[in-house]
C-alpha cells in the first residue's frame, strides 16, 4: 500500500510539473525534405528476402530488411516492425515475428535503430535516458518515414494497408512515427518505455528529462 501511494505521488507531482512547463508547437518537427535522393541499395539474400539500404535525414544511411510471403496475393499490405534498446533487425522476436507476419500474407519490414545493429557505434553504450538517446529516437522516426518514402513506390506493396508494431523502445519512436505519419493505419505499441523506473528511478520523472525529450 506505502509503495502504491509512493507511485500515484511521484505521478501527480510529475503530471503537474508538465503541467506547468510551456508547450512546443511540433508541427512541423518531423517534416523533412521529400525531394532528397533517397540512393536505395539492394541486395537479394533469398528468394523473398531483401536487405536494403537507404538515405535518411542528417546523412544518415540506414539498413533494413523486406520479405516478402510466399504464394499470397499482391499487392501485398505492410507490416513495419520495430525491435528494442540494445536489440537489431535480425534480435530473435524481430525473426519470429517475421515469419509469423509472412504465413499470413504481409510483407515485413524491420530497420536497424539508429546506433543499433549494422548502425551501431561500438565506442559509446547506452547507459540510461541521455542526450544521445534521445536523437537516436528522433533520428529513427525520421528513418521510419523515408522508409515508407521507398515502400510507397513498390509495385508488390499495398501503400493503402500499413501497420506498425513497435516494441519498447520501438514503441516509444512508434508513439510519435505513428503520430505525425497518416500512412499508418494500424499502430501496435507494445511495452513502450517498460524499464523506464528502473533505469532512472524518480529521476525518470524529473523536470529534466520531460523538457529533454519534450520532441519525443
Amino acid at each position: 500500500m506505502k509503495n502504491t501511494k509512493f507511485i500515484l505521488s511521484i505521478f501527480l507531482l510529475s503530471f503537474i510539473s508538465c503541467m506547468e512547463q510551456e508547450t512546443i508547437d511540433l508541427e512541423y518537427f518531423y517534416e523533412y525534405d521529400k525531394n532528397f535522393p533517397l540512393e536505395v541499395s539492394i541486395d537479394t539474400l533469398s528468394e523473398n528476402l531483401f536487405h536494403i539500404t537507404y538515405n535518411s535525414v542528417n546523412s544518415n544511411r540506414v539498413s533494413a530488411l523486406l520479405s516478402f510471403p510466399v504464394n499470397a496475393k499482391k499487392p501485398f499490405p505492410l507490416v513495419i516492425i520495430q525491435h528494442g534498446l540494445g536489440d537489431s533487425k535480425n534480435t530473435d522476436y524481430m525473426i519470429l515475428g517475421d515469419s509469423i507476419l509472412l504465413n499470413y500474407g504481409f510483407a515485413v519490414f524491420r530497420i536497424d535503430f539508429a546506433m543499433h545493429g549494422e548502425r551501431i557505434n561500438k565506442k559509446y553504450k547506452f547507459k540510461g535516458i541521455d542526450y544521445t538517446l534521445r536523437d537516436a529516437i528522433k533520428q529513427t522516426i525520421f528513418d521510419l518515414r523515408r522508409g515508407l518514402d521507398y515502400l510507397d513506390t513498390y509495385p508488390d506493396i499495398d501503400s493503402t494497408k500499413t501497420g506498425y508494431i513497435g516494441i519498447s523502445l520501438g514503441g516509444i519512436a512508434g508513439t510519435v512515427f505513428c503520430g505525425v505519419d497518416k500512412r499508418v493505419e494500424v499502430p501496435i505499441i507494445c511495452i513502450a518505455g517498460g524499464g523506464l523506473r528502473a533505469m532512472e528511478g524518480v529521476k525518470g520523472f524529473g523536470n529534466k528529462v520531460t523538457s529533454m525529450m519534450a520532441p519525443i
